[in-house]
């Protein structure tokens, strides 16, 4: 994050964690990349909207460098909402529109966890093409939902509604 106080609450939020440890912090997108490739994190935090590279140029810059598997598991912190669909096309594994609160932050750490973890469990595989999570933007929020719940979709003009158990239905914005 290029911003002081957002490195800070990062910080703060991960030391109140008992496995989280901070490995470094960065300034900018060529810091960040710098990092990643040093210290080689479990998961990082990015801004979108950084001096020198945005946080998806970073992650470009990664995986061109070093391939995909350079890559950490990466939550996206922004106050940006219109740059989310990207963050999960880069597979992100969360995205946190600031400001955002201490409950919210916890999910996507224990997201991230879960996705850490996942992936140390993994064998490698062919990858699929299809997509096993969606995002959606709900009550200002973004929202993950994980394409094994949804029961079906139905379409309208422009929106997909995506039923998922009791709840009624989420939209979403499908892009024509």
């Amino acid at each position: 994050d290029d911003e002081l106080l957002g490195r800070q609450r990062i910080e703060d939020l991960v030391g109140k964690e008992s496995s989280g440890k901070i490995a470094g912090g960065g300034r900018d997108g060529n810091e960040a990349v710098s990092l990643i490739r040093d210290l080689r994190p479990d998961l990082v935090f990015l801004d979108v909207q950084m001096p020198g590279r945005t946080g998806l140029e970073v992650i470009d810059a990664v995986v061109a460098e070093a391939g995909p598997d350079a890559m950490p598991a990466t939550i996206f912190t922004t106050a940006y909402e219109r740059f989310a669909l990207k963050a999960f096309d880069v597979a992100a594994v969360d995205y946190l529109v600031k400001p955002f609160d201490d409950e919210r932050f916890a999910q996507a750490l224990e997201r991230a966890r879960k996705a850490i973890e996942g992936a140390a469990e993994m064998q490698p595989a062919a990858k699929s093409s299809y997509l096993d999570r969606i995002p959606v933007e709900s009550r200002g929020q973004i929202r993950v939902v994980p394409v094994a719940r949804i029961d079906y979709i139905t379409g309208s003009g422009p929106y997909a509604e995506l039923h998922v158990g009791d709840r009624n239905h989420v939209e979403l914005l499908v892009e024509v």
